[in-house]
């Protein structure tokens, strides 16, 4: 029979493509090529590019506030000339110290800090609250050194969340946490002490806080 192969001719029928069509397949492939290149080019460009931005967004945007801290108002609480403020106020320091007792029944902490609170406003706008429904609860952290010479405090100020405050709600709301600071322990004095917080937490409550 017949064999696969005779001599050097192929039983494979060769293929013969014309000079003209193996120019055109050329420059169909080397189109290709080029317009791969191109799409990979412009998809780098856009990478990069999202990078860029990215790293602008991060750059200008301002950090969160701490949890549970209403930003809501940036001019104060705008109560108003001649309205009354009621507080209520709760005095805490650390069990042993001696640079402060808020268990002596002489101690006036609560009614010098509303009247520094007072010297700072202009007016009696503060008042501690005896019976009415307190607008803000404060907490008067004190602090001390070891050797129990300088003093510091930790003020905490609660309130409704400025949504409510602000459309004026009725009923019944969780406190939030409006604002806190911290004077150091710098302080050999605590009426000093007691007179700088109450004049701080005045003015952030009537010129807002951040």
């Amino acid at each position: 029979g017949r064999s696969a192969t005779v001599g050097t001719y192929s039983a494979i029928p060769q293929l013969h493509i014309p000079s003209r069509m193996i120019l055109s397949i050329f420059r169909g492939r080397m189109m290709f090529l080029k317009n791969l290149f191109f799409l990979f080019l412009a998809s780098a460009v856009m990478v990069f590019a999202g990078c860029g931005l990215e790293d602008t967004d991060e750059t200008t945007s301002s950090a969160p506030p701490p949890p549970n801290y209403d930003t809501g108002f940036p001019n104060g609480i705008k109560t108003g000339t001649g309205q009354t403020f009621y507080l209520w106020i709760q005095v805490n320091a650390p069990a042993g110290t001696t640079w402060v007792n808020v268990n002596d029944p002489s101690s006036n902490i609560p009614q010098e800090f509303v009247q520094a609170m007072n010297t700072q406003a202009g007016y009696q706008e503060f008042v501690i609250g005896n019976g009415q429904t307190p607008n803000c609860d404060i907490y008067l952290n004190f602090t001390a050194d070891e050797n129990q010479e300088h003093g510091g405090i930790n003020v905490v100020v609660d309130g409704v969340p400025s949504s409510i405050w602000w459309s004026h709600g009725t009923g019944t709301y969780n406190m939030v946490q409006w604002f806190y600071f911290t004077l150091p322990q710098t302080y050999v004095t605590l009426d000093k002490l007691v007179d700088d917080a109450g004049t701080q937490t005045a003015t952030w409550l009537n010129n807002g806080w951040h």
